[in-house]
């Protein structure tokens, strides 16, 4: 019995080493790192920029007003409870605190059924070097509240 109990001590210590001793660089193995997953909240299927995204003020459509790409959020307006018949009204944006809903320029698919649409804001100026944060938040058919806060770092 205290065999055994020696051989099982062994083995936990063992497999706790081998834990503790492993790649922390979670690669699978093989050296290419593995892009972080994000978790989106329900309805919202794309953010652009992507979390932690390191870009330039050349890639955001300064000044334009129709902007297709930019600072964007992606929606599956009829997933699970559906935000209504007009749900972009359902829908607000900020920008490091500052309201940009009513400049959002949305793309939205006719069929109510599968309906997506992306909306998209294009700063008016260029924006400061640094972090920025955007808050999106909206709401479904039941009033259930949602929200999603992502940074993204504007480079020189």
């Amino acid at each position: 019995m205290v065999r055994l109990l020696m051989a099982l001590i062994a083995a936990i210590g063992l497999v706790t080493f081998a834990t503790a001793c492993g790649d922390d660089d979670d690669d699978g193995g093989d050296g290419t790192a593995t892009p972080p997953v994000f978790q989106l909240p329900r309805h919202l299927n794309e953010v652009q920029p992507e979390p932690n995204a390191r870009i330039s003020n050349a890639d955001l459509p300064i000044g334009q007003s129709d902007a297709t790409e930019g600072i964007c959020v992606g929606f599956a307006f009829q997933e699970g409870e559906g935000m209504g018949e007009d749900p972009t009204t359902r829908v607000t944006m900020h920008l490091d605190d500052e309201p940009v809903t009513d400049s959002l320029s949305w793309v939205v698919t006719d069929d109510f059924l599968t309906s997506l649409g992306t909306g998209c804001y294009a700063p008016p100026v260029v924006l400061d070097t640094g972090s920025h944060e955007v808050i999106v938040r909206y709401s479904d058919v039941t009033d259930r509240q949602f929200e999603y806060t992502w940074h993204f770092e504007i480079t020189e």
